[in-house]
């Protein structure tokens, strides 16, 4: 079946609890259940399934195509699913007191013949009511109705009083009506009382009765519905939490995102659902909030849980949407069309608002150093609608130093006028700390921002807080680098960090050709107060290797003063990328391979300084590395092998010269390695080791 489910927002006024019988609604509260919306409902008899016991089956759907029949004589058990939710169930008229029973039932027999039609209702196995029927008039097949006339399907209807305050039907539990009859048979003149012998017989149709356009059913008021609901989040949050009801117009565009949570279940089970729809509509109450409401869902939007239906509709509402309260409607559709409407509180979007924030790039941890004046800048951004200007005060609480700091100073004490939604100011605040110990520093700092605004009265009066906490730290004026090395400019294949040397194997070969150059991409973290410059020297190099140091950002070569490198100034807590670039050696009599020792030092403070460490490796067209054996063990590790044994194993060969075609290349055998290289030096450039271990 195609399960259509739509999103609608009215607002109904009634405020009844579930079991009373008012047609009316509760208001919507948190959680926002569905209030009691009683509606008329048929339930059919029909034939069983294997999800219920008994004869036959009660159920919201009305049959089609199929019908059945059964003798009452001995008892039939008509029962429905297990109740998903507590349902209350109430009558008919003008008292809610009557539950009436449509049924279609045959009795056949001679003239004379009575029958007694006994019906129970029951919930949980609990009767509710009975009624009995007494029939003098039966037909017989081939002749007219009490006269031997021809049988056909006849309608009778049963009233069941119950009471006007209803009853419930608890989760997990079923309704239940068991029908049965006692039949008298007048046969040869003769009275007797019998199951259906001597040619007496009462049935009962169902299902889609034969050659009448009816249905045996109950007919009974209920609001399947009342435990569906509706609530209003900000995206990533639970069900359980706490709604958010208040939306800003002019919120930053990540923060405009509202998601709405339906969670639609009937009682009789998820079948009985067949639409749902959602609708956001203006303060006028006349039109949807947008373009995206009422919003339809198709099947595959919703999912199932627990035999109803849960799904989520987030909507970015417009920037600058108009100010004012939106009514928020859930309406779900049943099998039978009852179109039950249901209202949540709504959502209401402010005249006032404000965002508190750090510019993009700005950390949130403050630093500080003896004797110097830290700065943080923040942002804030009028959140509220058109038309109606704050003023934004910032604060950091009395007490929140201690005494021997100078007091925070504002750039703006008086505060920041911001006139319209969307307008924003970049506060500045400055502490000056002493020359003196600073283990008394406070570990956070706490910031508000607090907007006011006139009300009706000309008074001014606080509209809006925010808050933000910074983490503080406490630094020396100049301070060691960090330093971080890559092989690639993106910055996915880290080789050496200066914080983190055992991270790395400092002695894994990183191969550069003979012919090319190796380029490395160094990042300096300045984590000192102060800015500063570093300089960069090559504590250590393989004989003949060659290196330069260039500004990434620029491409240019940094300046040299004496045996360093000097990079440009470095702003507190910001990096800068150097380009590393390393030359291998000309002459074959130099070393191959080597490590490379990196010291960075603090211009402001020599002594504050960092290493890093990593191998380079020059290669000559020809690049061969064992990186797998069939043997197990460790990388590059052959055996261990027995006398007379063999072991395979796979090479890896990179050409790493730019020239265009294809070659063929020799692998020379490691046991005739000194034969081959007197003969031609150019089979080798390194050395073979086999070890019986």
């Amino acid at each position: 079946m195609h399960i259509a489910v739509f999103l609608t927002t009215l607002m109904l006024l009634s405020t009844l609890p579930v079991h009373n019988q008012t047609d009316s609604l509760r208001e919507a509260s948190s959680p926002s259940y569905v209030p009691a919306n009683l509606q008329s409902y048929k339930l059919y008899l029909d034939s069983p399934n294997e999800t219920v016991n008994g004869d036959g089956m009660i159920t919201t759907k009305e049959p089609s195509g199929s019908h059945e029949e059964a003798s009452a004589v001995g008892g039939l058990d008509f029962r429905s699913a297990e109740m998903f939710n507590d349902l209350w169930i109430y009558g008919q008229g003008s008292s809610n007191d009557q539950i009436e029973l449509k049924v279609y039932l045959k009795f056949e027999g001679p003239d004379g013949s009575t029958a007694d039609l006994t019906m129970v209702l029951e919930s949980d196995n609990e009767e509710i009511s009975s009624e009995t029927l007494e029939l003098d008039d039966p037909c017989e097949s081939g002749g007219l109705i009490g006269q031997g006339g021809d049988c056909s399907w006849t309608p009778s209807e049963v009233f069941f009083s119950i009471s006007s305050d209803g009853f419930k039907v608890e989760k997990g539990s079923q309704i239940k009506l068991s029908i049965d009859a006692s039949v008298t048979c007048q046969t040869g003149g003769q009275g007797g009382i019998g199951g259906g012998g001597d040619g007496c017989e009462l049935t009962i149709a169902y299902g889609d009765v034969e050659q009448t356009p009816g249905t045996s059913h109950l007919e009974l008021k209920a609001n399947a519905l009342s435990d569906s609901s509706v609530k209003v989040h900000q995206p990533g949050m639970l069900w359980t939490d706490p709604e958010v009801t208040e939306w800003e117009p002019y919120q930053w565009a990540e923060n405009r995102d509202i998601e709405f949570t339906v969670d639609v279940r009937s009682a009789f089970g998820r079948d009985d659902i067949q639409r749902v729809e959602l609708d956001l509509t203006k303060p006028s109450g006349t039109n949807s909030a947008s373009s995206d409401f009422p919003k339809l869902f198709e099947d595959d939007d919703l999912r199932l849980d627990n035999n109803g239906l849960v799904g989520n509709f987030t909507w970015t509402y417009p920037e600058g949407i108009a100010p004012g309260q939106y009514n928020l409607t859930l309406q779900v559709t049943d099998v039978q069309g009852h179109v039950l409407t249901y209202n949540h509180m709504g959502i209401q979007f402010v005249n006032h608002g404000i965002d508190l924030s750090l510019p993009v790039g700005t950390s949130d941890t403050l630093l500080y150093a003896p004797g110097q004046v830290s700065s943080v800048d923040f942002q804030i951004r009028h959140t509220g609608a058109q038309g109606n200007p704050v003023n934004v005060v910032m604060e950091v609480p009395p007490n929140t130093f201690p005494s021997s700091w100078s007091d925070p100073i504002w750039d703006k004490p008086q505060g920041y006028e911001l006139s319209d939604g969307g307008e924003f100011a970049k506060p500045i605040l400055s502490i000056e700390t002493p020359e003196a110990d600073l283990s008394d520093a406070p570990e956070l700092l706490e910031v508000f921002a607090r907007a006011y605004a006139e009300n009706e009265n000309g008074l001014s009066v606080e509209v809006a807080v925010e808050r933000i906490l910074l983490d503080m730290e406490e630094v020396g004026v100049y301070s060691k680098p960090r330093v971080s090395v890559y092989e690639d400019e993106a910055h996915q294949k880290q080789i050496a960090d200066s914080e983190r040397p055992e991270a790395f194997d400092s002695s894994l070969s990183h191969y550069i050709d003979s012919k090319d150059k190796g380029v490395y991409f160094m990042d300096i973290f300045n984590a000192g107060f102060d800015t500063d410059t570093f300089r960069i020297l090559m504590k250590e190099i393989p004989l003949g290797w060659q290196y330069e140091v260039f500004d990434n950002t620029t491409g240019a070569i940094l300046d040299k003063e004496s045996q360093y490198y000097v990079t440009p100034s470095i702003a507190s807590h910001e990096i800068l990328t150097m380009k590393l670039e390393v030359y291998p050696p000309s002459s074959r009599d130099d070393a191959d391979i080597g490590m490379l020792n990196v010291e960075i030092l603090s211009t402001g403070d020599s002594e504050r300084k960092a290493e890093v460490f990593f191998t380079v490796h020059r290669t000559f067209g020809i690049l061969a590395e064992v990186f797998a054996d069939s043997d197990g063990g460790d990388l590059g590790t052959i055996g261990p092998i027995s006398p007379t044994d063999t072991a395979t194993f796979d090479i890896r060969i990179t050409d790493s010269t730019d020239e265009i075609g294809e070659r063929r290349w020799l692998i020379v055998n490691p046991a005739r390695l000194d034969e081959n290289t007197d003969l031609n030096p150019a089979y080798a450039s390194w050395n073979f080791e086999i070890t019986d271990s």
